[in-house]
């Protein structure tokens, strides 16, 4: 397998949501940061909090870790899963 790695950093959505989704994708817990699905793995970094003015959003980091192909399918429907709109 030709390993690609692809980093998104997620702000306004907790930790919880993200490790739902996977899961919800098949993905099984390797270790309280690390998921295992059937041909991608993804690490989830602790919350952390960033203040914007007197806002405080978490943040997360997600990494995915597959061939090159899915991890490009994985994050668009990543992306779109989790898109939200201001205003």
């Amino acid at each position: 397998m030709n390993s690609f790695t692809q980093t998104l950093e997620m702000r306004g959505l907790k930790r919880q949501l993200f490790l739902d989704y996977f899961l919800t994708l098949g993905g099984r817990l390797l270790s309280p940061d690390h998921l295992q699905g059937p041909d991608w793995e993804v690490q989830l970094s602790e919350e952390q909090s960033i203040c914007l003015g007197s806002i405080t959003l978490p943040v997360v980091h997600v990494t995915f870790q597959a061939e090159k192909e899915v991890v490009l399918n994985m994050v668009q429907a990543f992306r779109f899963r989790f898109l939200s709109a201001g205003g």
